[in-house]
């Protein structure tokens, strides 16, 4: 670990020297039995990757050992991992609890570089069409989901790392087509992004917060970054049709304990014949009052509006309101019978509770006013045909979820 903070800093050119590296010894380094190295070569990567062609990165992607090495660097914890291979390992964060609070602060920041270092590297390489159709990065995306929700060992994240592990999946998913959309629909990936989508977002507005000149903002590669990665991956995740499936219908087989809350977890008692004259109590999980995906992309509703609203003529806004078009619109009127419409009826009552607006001294405040002031600045400007008709739509949803009954529903519309 502490080769990843040599490395962060940019100290591992005195090893290399000052001369330029090429791809044979990126490779070498990756492919060496030296951790050292390897992190070495990982940190390569990402400053080479502007230069490398896809043919580049399927070699690098493909160095002797290296896919092994990634995956362990993912998965990385601050203690010895005692899971068996398959499982679910984030209960050995709790034994993190065991340590000196120093010696806890310090593993659990070498861990978080780690993670990063790693999910840079990842972003990197799926840049190749090639790399992001592997396999070994679908059978990842349980990862980079836990990472973009900065879940248990990923809390720590910097949300330049989570914009990577969106950038990532979009590009998975993209190569993968229909199967790895699927993938996504099982795993309830759109929640984890519509996660990375607010995380993003509060980052850049307690950026825009600081005392700093406006113009900053436009060459911020940062968190501005990550709120354009993490937003191009809702709205990708909301188009299509498997990976959107668990914001209609909740998946209960797919619902375990451990995603839901303690009361969920609950079991009700039925009665079933098992053999003549014998009757056996069989556990049936109840299910929850909600839909917990449905609610958590509902929930990114007010971080989309903001950036509507406070990000004009920027390509953040174009793909906000994009995907609010699809929130709100498309999707309602896919499924008008699923769960869907009952969370966004939902997220419009508490409208004025959301805590997050680009006017929060305005009358009324809430994320509903943002979209109406993002929405007006797009229609007052000179912007594109289908910039307008998007706009037009989304003032016409908007309207109509306003006005919907408390029971949902009443707000779809055919778009």
């Amino acid at each position: 670990f502490a080769v990843v903070e040599i490395c962060a800093g940019g100290r591992w050119g005195a090893e290399m020297g000052d001369r330029d590296v090429t791809l044979a010894e990126c490779v070498g380094l990756l492919s060496s039995e030296s951790r050292e190295r390897k992190f070495m070569g990982m940190v390569l990567v990402t400053k080479l990757v502007h230069g490398l062609d896809p043919e580049s990165l399927r070699a690098v992607s493909e160095a002797e050992g290296f896919g092994r090495f990634l995956t362990s660097m993912l998965r990385a914890t601050a203690v010895v991992n005692t899971a068996k291979e398959g499982e679910d390992d984030d209960l050995d964060d709790g034994l993190m609890m065991a340590m000196g609070d120093e010696e806890r602060e310090t593993k659990a920041e070498q861990v978080t570089a780690s993670h990063a270092l790693a999910l840079a590297v990842c972003a990197a390489l799926t840049r190749s069409p090639d790399v992001a159709a592997d396999p070994s990065f679908q059978e990842r995306i349980p990862i980079f989901a836990a990472a973009m929700r900065r879940a248990n060992r990923y809390a720590d994240l910097p949300v330049t790392a989570v914009g990577d592990a969106c950038e990532t999946c979009a590009a998975v998913i993209a190569a993968g087509g229909e199967e790895a959309e699927a993938a996504a629909g099982s795993l309830g990936l759109v929640a984890a992004a519509a996660a990375a989508v607010i995380a993003a977002v509060e980052d850049a507005a307690d950026d825009d917060d600081d005392d700093r000149p406006t113009d900053s903002l436009v060459d911020s590669l940062g968190p501005n970054d990550a709120v354009l990665r993490s937003i191009q991956l809702l709205g990708q995740l909301l188009e299509s049709h498997a990976a959107s499936e668990p914001i209609h219908a909740r998946d209960d087989r797919g619902d375990s304990s451990k995603t839901q809350p303690r009361s969920h977890a609950r079991t009700n008692r039925k009665a079933v014949k098992s053999r003549p004259g014998a009757r056996v109590a069989v556990a049936k999980p109840a299910k929850p009052k909600h839909n917990p995906r449905a609610r958590a992309v509902a929930n990114a509703m007010p971080s989309l509006a903001w950036t509507v609203a406070s990000r004009p003529g920027r390509p953040e806004q174009i793909e906000s309101l994009r995907c609010l078009v699809l929130a709100m619109s498309f999707a309602p009127a896919r499924r008008p019978e699923g769960d869907w419409p009952t969370e966004l009826a939902r997220i419009a009552r508490v409208s004025a509770r959301s805590g997050m607006s680009v006017n929060p001294g305005a009358a009324g405040g809430g994320w509903l006013d943002d979209l109406r002031g993002g929405l007006s600045s797009v229609l007052r400007s000179k912007t594109t045909r289908e910039m307008r008709h998007a706009a037009l739509d989304l003032c016409s949803a908007a309207a109509d979820m306003a006005g919907a009954p408390r029971g949902g529903g009443g707000g779809t519309r055919a778009p």
